[in-house]
């Protein structure tokens, strides 16, 4: 069942995607493998659905230490975890993802 706001207030400046509602979506516990070998990469893509914005914001964290870049698409996001090191492989793990728009 979604949640009725009843008021929501844009900071100043701001520029949100449309004046008329709020889009928020959590995602907690998405599971990401682990990375082949030490330095390796893990990319995690997370299909977002419902009445996604063209223009929304993706904020990532990751349950182990590691470099997070997100890159947006209309329907999901693609996340890249990266060792903070060339010596370390990736475990299994989560990220949670926090969309607004």
């Amino acid at each position: 069942m979604s949640l009725d706001f009843h008021t929501v207030k844009a900071l100043d400046g701001a520029a949100p995607a449309n004046s008329a509602s709020v889009v928020l979506g959590l995602y907690t516990n998405v599971a990401t493998p682990a990375a082949a070998a030490a330095g390796d990469t893990v990319v995690v893509t997370v299909p977002l659905s419902g009445d996604l914005p063209a223009v929304y914001n993706a904020q990532v964290s990751c349950s182990q230490p590691a470099l997070i870049s997100v890159a947006k698409s209309a329907t999901g996001i693609t996340v890249t975890l990266t060792p903070l090191a060339s010596t370390v492989t990736l475990a299994a793990g989560t990220i949670d993802v926090l969309v607004t728009a």
